[in-house]
């Protein structure tokens, strides 16, 4: 598996400008995006001649790989969750009468400041290779890390700033 750096990154304060309800937001979730790739062999769907439709075995995969996945059990204090969503599936061969030879699936996760991007991308690439194996089909990860997730204590004096420039409502928000 590659693991491609995307995005800046190095931030050490962000100031989120339009507040909603009055709350100022505290907390970021950061973004890594993977990509699965599976393959086929793409073949004319009038051809005797087998194939191997790259679009069945990423639901091969998907059936081994669903199970695997965790929970988004880490929860901020403000009640952020992390997510994992499959975005796009993508099995366009070039015409309508060709079974497709590749598939890609995307994946958007988002983490919290809780958790270790680096440590997210070990697990999911090793349950998507687990998982091709296990199904008996050839697919590639990669991860791209975005933004990473943030958070500013309550207490600092910039989100105290940001507090009584929204109107002194005492509560915060997440937001991302």
């Amino acid at each position: 598996p590659q693991l491609v750096r995307g995005w800046k990154s190095g931030a050490i304060s962000c100031l989120i400008g339009e507040p909603t309800n009055g709350l100022p937001c505290i907390e970021h979730t950061g973004r890594i995006e993977f990509t699965v790739t599976v393959e086929g062999v793409a073949k004319h769907a009038a051809l005797a001649a087998p194939g191997q439709n790259a679009g069945l075995n990423a639901v091969k995969l998907l059936n081994c790989l669903l199970p695997q996945l965790e929970e988004a059990g880490v929860e901020t204090e403000l009640g952020r969750k992390a997510t994992l969503a499959l975005t796009k599936i993508d099995a366009f061969s070039g015409a309508n009468n060709i079974v497709p030879g590749r598939c890609t699936l995307i994946w958007d996760r988002r983490f919290v400041y809780l958790e270790n991007a680096e440590e997210i991308c070990r697990r999911f690439e090793g349950a998507v290779l687990r998982s091709a194996e296990t199904a008996g089909v050839r697919a590639a990860v990669s991860s791209r890390i975005g933004l990473p997730a943030s958070y500013t204590p309550p207490s600092d004096p910039v989100a105290q700033a940001a507090l009584e420039g929204c109107g002194g409502t005492n509560r915060f928000r997440s937001f991302g």
